[in-house]
């Protein structure tokens, strides 16, 4: 976790992060050259995103689901703003989380599909949306979060805070 730590508004090799699937693990050396912290704003290909907040819950209201996260399982929920940089209309895609828990990486790229989250829906040229997008993930966990949105061949990568336990909102 330390080394993730000091990832956090440090420069490494950029290129995209690649964890091995049937162990989770990956070369910390390849997480992305610059990484944005909450409330800053960041550039991909299409899109200027900042990520106003992050919060942790048991239930969802206007999830297209029943809204519980279930037995051992919180939702990350983090609030981003969004504006197409385009000159035409894109699809903001929400990408994935990574997690660094126990010295091992998990990617976490199933989102839930939110009522007031991005979910297929395209924004016009220099058009801004704000809304939520949540992930499922174990109560347990407790490490650095990274979110790498879709769309980003530049690697950029949002510093998401460090999970405690008793960080759950109810």
């Amino acid at each position: 976790m330390l080394a993730a730590m000091s990832l956090v508004g440090a420069s490494c090799n950029s290129g995209k992060t690649n964890i091995d699937s049937s162990s989770g693990n990956e070369n910390v050396e390849s997480l992305p050259a610059k990484v944005i912290q909450i409330a800053e704003t960041g550039r991909t290909e299409y899109f200027e995103i900042t990520v106003n907040k992050v919060v942790y819950r048991t239930f969802l209201r206007g999830a297209f689901t029943d809204g519980n996260a279930g037995e051992g399982n919180v939702f990350l929920l983090f609030n981003v703003t969004i504006k197409n940089i385009d000159n035409e209309s894109r699809v903001p895609l929400e990408g994935s989380i990574l997690i660094n828990y126990n010295g091992k990486w998990y990617k976490y790229d199933s989102p839930e599909h939110l009522v007031d989250g991005f979910f297929m829906e395209p924004l016009n040229p220099l058009v801004r949306k704000t809304a939520n997008i949540a992930y499922k993930i174990p109560a347990e966990i407790i490490g650095d979060i990274y979110w790498e949105p879709g769309r980003n061949p530049d690697n950029q990568f949002f510093y998401l805070g460090t999970k405690q336990l008793n960080s759950v909102e109810k």
